[in-house]
């Protein structure tokens, strides 16, 4: 059975993707690294699913793979910003009766650095790099 270049290749650059996020996730988490398998499955989820996905978009939409990272990256981060502030507002604030100006003092890059989402971006990116026409 002869395997392509292809997913040779492919099978690599995932890996490589894996073990750099497992290490962006033993920097900035150190008490989550190997424990949540949330940290440990998102990165191969974002890979993949952008690698696989960025082709039918880029083809549907009709834009630059450039300009699809950007979009990609960007919303990524303002999803996150808004699920964060949405989260710890509804949650915390309103249900511990706080004001405010509590929402307000929290180290939201912090919390993004600490969350498993900065993994799947990162992986997320790598796979629409690699994606290939």
């Amino acid at each position: 059975m002869k395997i392509s270049k292809n997913i040779i290749f492919v099978i690599i650059i995932s890996i490589i993707t894996f073990l750099i996020s497992q290490i962006m996730v033993y920097f900035l988490s150190k008490e989550n690294f190997l424990k949540s398998p949330m940290y440990i499955l998102l990165p191969l989820v974002g890979f993949f699913g952008m690698y696989f996905f960025t082709n039918h978009f880029i083809e549907f939409v009709k834009i630059k793979k450039l300009y699809f990272f950007i979009i990609f990256v960007l919303m990524g981060l303002f999803i996150y910003y808004f699920i964060l502030v949405l989260y710890f507002y509804q949650i915390y604030v309103v249900l511990n009766g706080l004001s405010i100006s509590m929402a307000l003092k929290i180290d939201y890059f912090g919390l993004l650095l600490d969350a498993a989402f900065v993994e799947f971006l990162f992986s997320g990116a790598v796979g629409i790099i690699f994606a290939k026409k």
